[in-house]
């Protein structure tokens, strides 16, 4: 939701508005933010859903402009007034990405030399020659790897907002790691992904990669972005994406 409310604007309105009434109409309640979502996987509970991007949503999905959001839409059928600010969301989304953008450049940094600067030039990133990439794939799908996304990653960043400690040698602990082992393996992947394509972390990888922290058991992501459609199945993850298409795409630029 955070991604839909900070792109709106008066030549997104009705696509913005389109999709949060999607949301509405055939979403299932609306999942916690990540942050909320790890914790309660690696404490061991059951998922929370979230009331005020739910709100945000209907909120959206009702208002007629945006003037009417950020002053408050009236549901009579609830009984209150819900808004939204659309400029908050778009600062949020900027700051995550920034912190998103400095942590891969870092990853990127440290396994081929050279693309901090070539992101910090605007040149053309540098990329694992040809016979080293089936070192550079067999390194990012190791288990020793996957284990290092868990702990130096996830769990790291449980701790910045957790309540509990996390005990590693805890059953506990090891169910969370086998609940978390499909995002991690989705990250190595994007890894291996921007390091062979010259391509630099984009302003929507972010999100999307987000999406896979939510793919647990019995659970699957949606999206209509073929790159991760290809990063799953280079993961066996294929099965576990629904590859949505749209009924009009944008047309090409």
């Amino acid at each position: 939701m955070l991604e839909i409310l900070a792109g709106v604007s008066p030549n997104e309105w009705d696509s913005r508005r389109d999709a949060a009434k999607a949301i509405v109409t055939y979403g299932d309640g609306m999942a916690a933010d990540p942050e909320v979502h790890l914790a309660a996987v690696i404490e061991r509970r059951p998922p929370a859903l979230d009331k005020i991007w739910l709100d945000g949503a209907k909120a959206l999905a009702q208002a007629t402009s945006e003037v009417e959001l950020l002053r408050g839409v009236s549901d009579f059928d609830d009984r209150v007034v819900r808004k939204a600010q659309p400029s908050i969301a778009a600062a949020a989304k900027a700051q995550h990405y920034e912190a998103f953008k400095s942590d891969i450049i870092k990853v990127c940094e440290h396994l081929v030399p050279g693309y901090k600067a070539s992101v910090e030039a605007g040149t053309q990133a540098p990329v694992v020659e040809k016979p080293n990439r089936d070192k550079l794939r067999a390194f990012l799908a190791s288990s020793e790897f996957i284990e290092e996304v868990f702990l130096t990653g996830l769990c790291k960043r449980y701790r910045l907002f957790g309540t509990s400690k996390i005990d590693l040698q805890s059953e506990d602990t090891f169910l969370a790691r086998q609940d978390l082992d499909p995002y991690c393996r989705i990250y190595g992947a994007y890894l291996r992904e921007l390091l062979t394509t010259r391509r630099k972390p984009d302003l929507n990888d972010w999100g999307d990669l987000e999406l896979f922290i939510y793919l647990q058991p019995g659970t699957y992501v949606a999206t209509a972005e073929k790159k991760w459609w290809t990063i799953a199945d280079s993961v066996g993850l294929g099965d576990r994406v629904k590859k949505l298409v749209p009924k009009h795409p944008r047309p090409s630029r």
